[in-house]
């Protein structure tokens, strides 16, 4: 993390809550508030929305019934770690009561004092923890709004709606808005793919997920200003939860969950999914993979994550390997000859330690590659003392984070280091991208950009290939993780990259599917002649 002025106040936070315990999402937050060198937990507000009169008789419980029953199933059933709806205490937070806001007319005197008071603490942000409904009264005691995950009405609400359409519809993404509801309300929006046989796993998804997106914009309030932060949003209307599944859209999307998990095991009895390397001597100029040439491993591994380079009248493809019974994964190199036949892989680097991704790049004269190394929490550069085959260790340039798919760009004599980091053990890694950034390849100094993450999106944030300058446009593959794991390849523009900003956008999209068993495409590489990617392929077992 950066270094933090001295001088700059840390910002105030509150939270509204409306009962006297809050889940764990939320209580871990409060400590990552009270921990970080940026923010401090100032005050918690109880407040009692006005109960609405309803009446719940024998129909309404008819009509839900079968959702009552599901997620009385799936408590039993399924039981997330960590848990993100835990109850913790709101008195292990402050260790004092929280101050108690009533909205009903009969105290509205009593309110008005409240709020008085809490104005003049000078609040910067208020968090409402629960499902809150947007209040003008308390929009107005803090600088920078009332943030929320949810604005479902409590009271209208006998079960949460959170995660719960997006699998009983069995969509590939779900979405998360982080609203802000100041003058005008302001949203961010995140994508992560949908647990699909499971409506309490996506539940717990969504809100460690919303945790998360709290703390970047937190730190990205402190770090650019509130004008910076609100750029980057959309202003438009807050998004309503959808109704309550009535007993035909359970039955139907009950149906549908056990239909995909039952497919799921048959195709997993008979078929063995399997990642193999393609190529094409064309460099792709009829921009699809359809006709490149396939290098299919032995039936007991895996080929993936190919990078190409010309060395040494050499052309070399660099790629994963990874055994089925080992699973762990080392850095082979195959060369192509002049017509375009590929010969023997050899290992070219094998640590005890799962290797993937071996990023290629020259930097003064020399080759170096930057593999994968998640389990070691580490990204670390490689120096190549004999091509193909001999490299040795030559630095950690960062450390500490669980972080995938390290891609390296050297752009107006600054190193830009991008890679997919886990935020918290209770989200993927292939969600949110993160961007570097050092003067000096071979230094200590990696500065965190302050929009971190740039790209909160499973379909566009994890990097799929090296960065490359294509007529003078920076273009930067991404996979598309939604689906599943290395679905489809994104090309992405980057449109702007400095100290402060980052901004890209869509130019194509490479899809698995044209052909049967071809089930995705995660990696996309070209040097002078050829270019390389990989293919998920369904073989049989048998």
């Amino acid at each position: 993390m950066p270094k933090m002025s001295p001088s700059k106040q840390k910002l105030k936070i509150g939270l509204i809550v409306s009962r006297k315990t809050i889940p764990a999402w939320a209580f871990n937050l409060t400590e990552w508030i009270q921990q970080s060198d940026f923010a401090e937990l100032k005050l918690v507000i109880l407040y009692n929305h006005p109960k609405e009169k309803t009446r719940r008789n024998i129909l309404h419980k008819i009509r839900f019934f079968l959702f009552a029953m599901h997620q009385t199933f799936e408590k039993i059933v399924f039981k997330p770690k960590p848990d993100a709806l835990r109850e913790h205490l709101i008195s292990d937070i402050t260790g004092s009561n929280p101050i108690e806001l009533n909205p009903h007319p009969e105290a509205s005197s009593a309110l008005q004092k409240k709020r008085e008071s809490i104005v003049s603490e000078r609040i910067d942000v208020l968090i409402a923890v629960h499902p809150f409904l947007p209040d003008e009264r308390l929009i107005g005691m803090s600088k920078f709004g009332i943030w929320t995950v949810e604005t479902s009405t409590p009271h209208q609400k006998d079960f949460s709606t959170t995660a719960v359409w997006e699998v009983f519809q069995q969509k590939p993404v779900t979405d998360l808005c982080l609203t802000i509801h100041h003058k005008k309300t302001i949203r961010f929006k995140v994508s992560f793919a949908t647990i699909k046989n499971s409506i309490r796993w996506n539940r717990n998804f969504h809100y460690w997920k919303a945790m998360c997106c709290i703390q970047a914009k937190l730190e990205q309030l402190y770090k650019l200003g509130w004008a910076k932060l609100i750029i980057s949003g959309e202003a438009s209307p807050a998004a309503t939860n959808k109704k309550v599944p009535g007993n035909l859209a359970v039955l139907g999307g009950t149906i549908r969950m056990f239909s995909s998990y039952i497919g799921g095991k048959i195709g997993n009895l008979l078929y063995r999914e399997q990642w193999t390397i393609l190529f094409s001597l064309q460099n792709n100029k009829k921009n699809s993979l359809q006709e490149f040439h396939r290098i299919i491993p032995p039936k007991d591994r895996l080929w993936a994550d190919p990078f190409v380079i010309k060395k040494e009248n050499k052309t070399c493809i660099f790629a994963e390997e990874m055994r089925y019974r080992e699973q762990k994964g080392k850095i082979i190199a195959t060369e192509i000859d002049q017509s375009g036949v590929p010969g023997k892989p050899i290992t070219v680097l094998e640590l005890n330690h799962h290797l993937s991704y071996p990023y290629l790049f020259n930097e003064g004269g020399h080759l170096f590659m930057i593999p994968e190394t998640t389990q070691k929490r580490t990204i670390e550069l490689y120096k190549c003392l004999k091509f193909p085959d001999r490299w040795t260790y030559s630095k950690t340039i960062l450390k500490g984070l669980e972080a995938a798919d390290a891609s390296l760009l050297k752009h107006n004599d600054t190193y830009w280091l991008f890679a997919n980091v886990r935020m918290h053990e209770g989200v993927s890694i292939n969600d949110d991208l993160f961007l570097f950034f050092s003067n000096d390849l071979f230094g200590d100094e990696w500065t965190p950009h302050p929009m971190n993450p740039i790209v909160s999106d499973v379909r566009f944030a994890r990097p799929a290939g090296q960065i490359a300058i294509r007529n003078n446009r920076l273009i930067r593959p991404a996979q598309d993780c939604s689906k599943r794991y290395g679905y489809a390849i994104q090309l992405m523009e980057i449109i702007e990259l400095n100290e402060t900003d980052y901004r890209e956008r869509h130019l194509q999209t490479f899809l698995p599917g044209w052909e049967t068993g071809v089930l995705g495409v995660h990696t996309y590489n070209l040097a002078e002649g050829i270019a390389v990617s990989d293919a998920l392929i369904r073989r049989k077992k048998f």
